[in-house]
C-alpha cells in the first residue's frame, strides 16, 4: 500500500511539473514572429501641426525594439521587417477638475496609425491605431505629456509584437 502511494504521489508530481513546465516554455522563450531577426524602422509621417512629433516617436520605437531585444536595426535592404507609422492627431483636452469647476489637469493624447511588415514572406502582419497619453497642469508645458505620450505608444507597439 505504501509503494502505491509513492508511485501515485510520483506520478502526481511529474504530472504537475510537466504541465508547468510546458506552459513557462511556451509563455516565456518563444516571441510571436521568432523567423524575424531584423528590423527597419521606416521615418514616421506626421499630419499634424506638431512639428518633429514624428522625429521623437521614430527615436522612441527603436529605442523600444532594441532595448526590448525584439529586433536588431538594419537598413531597408537587409532588414526581415519593417515598421511604417504616421502620427495622425494630437488632441488637448480638460482632464480633471476642481471644486470649483477649474481644470486641474489637461490631457495631450496622441493617435498614431502602425503598421509592420514581414518582408521574408511579404506580407503585412499588422495595422493597429496606437494613441498614448499623458497629464500636464494649467501652469506648465505640455512637453513633458507629449514624451509620455509617445513612450506609450511605443510600448504598445512592443505590446502587439508580444501577442
Amino acid at each position: 500500500m505504501r509503494l502505491f502511494r509513492c508511485r501515485l504521489a510520483l506520478v502526481i508530481f511529474m504530472t504537475i511539473f510537466y504541465m508547468i513546465s510546458g506552459c513557462w516554455y511556451y509563455s516565456f522563450t518563444d516571441k510571436a514572429y521568432s523567423h524575424l531577426k531584423t528590423t527597419y524602422v521606416a521615418p514616421f509621417e506626421n499630419e499634424t501641426s506638431e512639428y518633429g512629433i514624428e522625429i521623437t516617436l521614430n527615436e522612441k520605437v527603436i529605442n523600444a525594439l532594441v532595448g526590448g531585444h525584439q529586433f536588431s536595426i538594419e537598413s531597408d535592404e537587409l532588414a526581415d521587417s519593417r515598421f511604417e507609422g504616421k502620427i495622425l492627431d494630437v488632441i488637448r483636452e480638460a482632464y480633471s477638475y476642481n471644486q470649483e469647476e477649474q481644470v486641474e489637469l489637461y490631457r495631450v493624447k496622441i493617435i498614431a496609425q502602425i503598421t509592420f511588415y514581414d518582408k521574408i514572406n511579404n506580407q503585412q502582419l499588422w495595422q493597429k491605431r496606437l494613441d498614448g497619453w499623458g497629464t500636464y497642469s494649467p501652469e506648465a508645458s505640455d512637453d513633458v505629456a507629449r514624451e509620455d505620450a509617445l513612450e506609450m505608444i511605443a510600448d504598445k507597439i512592443i505590446e502587439q509584437l508580444q501577442s
